[in-house]
């Protein structure tokens, strides 16, 4: 079985699963944690991998590249949000929202930050007080793959 070596945007936090996929759907998702012959324990979804915690470990494992599940629906301009696909570049989102004379409160210097990855990853900007605070403390909902 082939490993991979894969490492953390800071490369200080290196993991070696067994398995590498792309995925496309909640689908596809579903279909290789099912499969558990081909895809070996533990799975875990990265994106821009701006994590410094060990949250990508994959040692032996499936790692679920995300960055293709990048889909932005219309914002919802009642509410003032927008629903974004865990690939979803921060830089893309910026410029998706631009388009339509909006933009997100903070925009962080890491415009290859997925919208994954800031759900998750422990990353700017904490110098906001309040609900100013991390990237991920935007985030209203998620959609939980089974």
């Amino acid at each position: 079985m082939e490993v991979h070596e894969v490492r953390n945007w800071g490369r200080e936090i290196i993991t070696r699963p067994a398995v590498v996929r792309q995925v496309m759907s909640p689908e596809a998702i579903q279909e290789i944690v099912r499969d558990t012959k081909t895809y070996p324990s533990p799975v875990r979804a990265v994106g821009s991998r701006h994590s410094t915690t060990g949250c990508i470990d994959t040692d032996g494992g499936t790692m679920l590249d995300m960055t293709h599940m990048n889909d932005m629906c219309e914002p919802d301009m009642e509410n003032m949000t927008v629903a974004v696909g865990a690939g979803a570049r921060y830089y893309d989102i910026s410029h998706f929202l631009q388009a339509r004379g909006l933009m997100l409160f903070v925009n962080t210097e890491i415009g290859n930050l997925t919208a994954g990855a800031a759900c998750v990853g422990q990353t700017k900007d904490s110098a906001f007080p309040g609900e100013h605070g991390q990237v991920c403390s935007y985030v209203h909902g998620v959609k939980m793959v089974m």
